[in-house]
């Protein structure tokens, strides 16, 4: 019986990933539609604007589901093994990586000079600002990685670096609030406030789980 449960949590938590990615990637697809990817005339670059876009998405969502399985120790989810949390976490950089390097490829062809603003925070104007807002929350995802690879030598203090990564998970939904056109298209909107609501459900659920275990052993 137990197992049969499992198999079903497990069964529900592959549609709800799958629901996620269907979503993202049919709303990108919407938001360039009609531009032709291939084909056609485009600005300089935008074919890795485009991309840099879906990345983000992607990007969200990897992220989104590493916080959700060490929140829950799902079954499927990162918490379940080292393993498994380490390989979901090294999507979780890659995939991170490759939206900032498409973005900048595509202000650098756009331009034709390298975007050396790009590489530090700048807040002089309003796009700059939500663009430094992705620049913190990948920094905080670098820190939070790297703290874990070489908590070996930082000690204790590897544990409090590590959980920056939910103020990377923060930071990356204002940044897609801010400057991504997918965040408030169609669908996409309602999951991505599923999102949010679900790794707010997740602290709140485990935070209960931690009082009343307390409230047991003090009784």
């Amino acid at each position: 019986m137990r197992s049969r449960k499992v198999l079903n949590a497990d069964a529900l938590w592959e549609v709800i990933v799958f629901c996620v990615l269907f979503a993202a990637v049919t709303t990108w697809s919407f938001s360039v539609y009609p531009l032709e990817l291939t084909g056609g005339t485009m600005p300089s670059g935008q074919g890795f604007y485009l991309f840099s876009k879906l990345l983000g998405l992607l990007t969200v969502i990897a992220i989104w589901w590493q916080v959700m399985g060490a929140i829950l120790n799902h079954p499927l989810g990162a918490g379940t093994t080292l393993r498994r949390h380490k390989q979901s976490g090294l999507l979780v950089v890659l995939l991170g990586s490759l939206h900032y390097v498409f973005f900048m490829l595509a202000v650098y062809f756009r331009s034709g000079s390298f975007p050396l603003s790009l590489l530090s925070p700048v807040f002089d104007n309003y796009f700059r600002l939500t663009v430094s807002v992705g620049w913190f929350a990948f920094t905080l995802l670098l820190i939070g990685v790297l703290a874990a690879v070489f908590r070996r030598y930082i000690g204790k203090s590897w544990g409090f670096l590590h959980r920056l990564v939910y103020g990377a998970m923060v930071l990356g939904v204002l940044h897609g609030f801010l400057i991504g056109s997918e965040t408030g298209f169609g669908a996409f909107y309602y999951i991505y406030m599923f999102l949010v609501a679900s790794v707010v459900g997740g602290l709140m659920f485990r935070v209960f789980q931690y009082v009343r275990r307390r409230t047991s052993v003090a009784l």
